[in-house]
């Protein structure tokens, strides 16, 4: 009888009489219900067989077919956690896997690719369970301590997959035995499928019947483990129909008759993070325009476990690429503007005159204010040069002639700093009626004082000079002839030294790079009456150094003797 409860009343209704001929029984055998009777299923799958698979997995076997490990391990581990014994291979038999004496430790385990795990913190209860679709037998034997017991594991296989045993290590281990057998190597793997139906040791049994199809709910990963260090995430093992021969996914109609386990999360393995560089948040850009600079300070980080970031010494990231330290900002030029100097004195000393002033068009190049062409700047903003001004004093009626300074002239020099400028005072003749000023010989005004004023300033700031710079002559390329050859560097520079493209100095003062030297006849005593030159460039030879090599010694005879000498 099939009855529901309901969760309110405790009520019991009755659903149904029986489920569905070829439901399974269970999720760990291959029995099935028959007519509302759980009916046993062999390994043959024939009803009510007896067949039973040998420790080799086949159907009826006498364990001859396969080879038998056993193997003792005692890692141990640093501090808690999951360590790694061994991996069991795909279609691994018979395995047994249990602790050799009570303690607080736990055995665990788990596919390689960590897809899912079985008893990950130790605290899965004993009993059958389904792993991925494998029966797993768990056992926990309790000793005098209530907190220790002796783990065992028992799955009868074949394994569908590789996976690895571990052990949850909580304080020393006195020994994990392993054992399993698997088939050897002329043996065929098993089991074999073929059409969906697996091959048997047992001769067929004919009963005019066709055996029944069995589906059940096996675990599939939904989602993996979201982060590989620090808290891990999680994941999700949710369940599909599928048949238990092929294990393909169905309609999960045909599961129906059997229930759904509820989706299980799962937390990932915890683990710290490898080192890495951090990177703080930028600067300011230390200026507004004409390239500046930002900069940001690095940390050494790790992520623990419980996903927190701790900082750890520098040196432990140090093969690691490190992050850009610093970076150009605003590249974009700064706007050109108008300068102007201050106004220069009144250009008399009494009545109306002229005050003047410098107005350049600036622009901050490579962190220095640079005098450019005006162009540059907007002329409706440029500020007077020229202004008229009137001194307090009157002039007198009788006073005809005065002392009148000039506009400042231009600059002693063309480029650089150390520059000056000059006014020049000079005699005129005021004129009343038209309000006007005519300049005379110095000689009409020596009976009046000359004005107090500046005459001489530095000028603003001219463009960098240019100039040719040369170094030595080398050595000359021989001792005498004809041929030989000296060579120099020549540079454009500014400021002495900082070299530049030479186009900014005058093509036609550049001095000369190469010069010949040595040029007075060699001796010719020594030399043999047959050692004469052959080829007509044998003077380019001795130039490139080139009569080290024996044919060229011997074309160029004369020349190479020559400067030998």
């Amino acid at each position: 009888m099939l009855y529901c409860v309901n969760n309110n009343d405790n009520k019991a209704h009755r659903m149904r009489y029986a489920v569905d001929d070829g439901t399974l029984c269970n999720a760990i055998s291959n029995d099935v219900c028959i007519k509302g009777v759980c009916t046993p299923v062999g390994c043959d799958l024939q009803l009510n067989s007896t067949a039973r698979l040998d420790r080799c997995c086949v159907c009826g076997g006498d364990g001859s077919s396969c080879t038998f490990t056993r193997t003792t391990f005692n890692a141990q581990g640093k501090m808690y956690g999951i360590v790694d014994l061994i991996v069991l291979p795909e279609g691994a038999c018979s395995v047994t896997i249990t602790e050799r004496s009570v303690t607080k430790n736990a055995l665990a385990i788990a596919n390689v690719a960590r897809t899912y795990q079985f008893n990950y913190r130790g605290n899965i209860e004993e009993g059958k369970h389904v792993l991925n679709g494998q029966p797993i037998s768990y056992k926990k034997t309790r000793g005098y301590n209530i907190y220790k017991t002796m783990d065992s594991i028992k799955i009868d296989g074949p394994l569908k997959e590789s996976i690895k045993v571990q052990l949850y290590y909580v304080e020393h281990n006195p020994g994990v035995v392993v054992s399993y057998s698997k088939p050897k190597s002329h043996s065929k793997s098993f089991p074999r499928l073929y059409h969906g139906v697996p091959y048997s040791a047992l001769k067929p049994v004919s009963t005019g019947y066709l055996p029944p199809m069995i589906y059940k709910w096996m675990d599939v990963v939904e989602k993996e483990c979201s982060n590989k260090c620090g808290t891990g995430g999680e994941r999700i093992i949710n369940n599909k129909c599928k048949s238990v021969w092929t294990k393909e996914v169905v309609n999960s109609t045909l599961c129906r008759s059997l229930p759904r386990p509820a989706p299980r999360k799962f937390k990932c393995p915890r683990k710290e993070c490898p080192p890495r560089w951090v990177a703080g948040a930028w600067t300011l850009c230390s200026k507004k325009c004409g390239t500046g600079k930002q900069k940001r300070k690095l940390y050494c980080k790790q992520k623990t476990a419980l996903g927190f970031d701790k900082h750890i010494q520098k040196e432990l990231c140090l093969k690691l690429k490190k992050p850009v330290r610093s970076r150009n900002c605003n590249n974009q030029p700064c706007k050109a503007k108008w300068r102007a100097s201050k106004w220069s004195s009144c250009s008399v000393t009494c009545g109306k005159g002229y005050k003047r002033r410098r107005v350049d068009c600036m622009q901050k190049v490579n962190r220095r204010w640079t005098v450019v062409p005006e162009t540059v700047c907007s002329h409706s903003h440029k500020p007077q040069s020229t202004r008229t001004c009137r001194t307090r004093k009157k002039c007198p009626k009788t006073k005809k002639y005065q002392w009148v300074a000039s506009a400042w002239g231009e600059c002693s020099k063309s480029c650089g700093y150390g520059g000056l400028q000059r006014k020049i005072l000079r005699c005129a003749r005021y004129d009343r009626k038209t309000n006007s000023l005519t300049p005379k010989p110095n000689k009409n005004c020596q009976h009046i004082p000359k004005p107090k004023m500046i005459l001489t300033r530095k000028c603003a700031q001219q463009k960098e000079c240019s100039k040719w710079t040369v170094s030595s002559w080398t050595r000359c390329s021989q001792s005498c002839g004809m041929y030989g050859v000296q060579t120099r560097a020549v540079k454009c520079v500014v400021n002495e030294h900082w070299q530049v493209n030479p186009l900014r100095c005058r093509q036609s003062q550049k001095p000369q790079t190469k010069q010949r030297c040595n040029t007075f006849v060699c001796p010719t005593a020594t030399l043999k009456s047959s050692c004469t030159d052959v080829m007509e460039w044998c003077y380019v030879a001795v130039a490139r150094n080139m009569c080290k090599s024996p044919l060229i010694k011997k074309r160029c005879c004369k020349s190479c003797s020559t400067r030998e000498q």
